[in-house]
């Protein structure tokens, strides 16, 4: 899928919603990864590591279509939701 297919919402609520909840996946994706390879080199990991940044960067880029859409303010609450890491 390209991520310029997926139509955003044009409430501003539910873009914020989901921009916490595309940021909430990114941070499972990373951290399954991370437990699975316990942060060491696992030559088996890396064509999984290649498909685990495709995935990350589709997200990436669709949470940047949706700051476009969020003034400086909305953006400063969506901060406290970027790279929480649970573990």
């Amino acid at each position: 899928m390209n991520v310029e297919d997926v139509i955003l919402p044009t409430n501003k609520n539910d873009l914020t919603k989901l921009y916490v909840h595309i940021n909430q996946k990114i941070n499972e994706i990373w951290k399954e990864y991370v437990i699975h390879t316990n942060l060491k080199y696992v030559p088996e990991t890396t064509k999984i590591f290649a498909i685990i940044f495709c995935e990350m960067d589709f997200y990436e880029s669709l949470l940047a279509r949706i700051r476009v859409h969020l003034d400086e303010d909305d953006m400063m609450e969506m901060r406290r939701h970027d790279a929480i890491w649970d573990w």
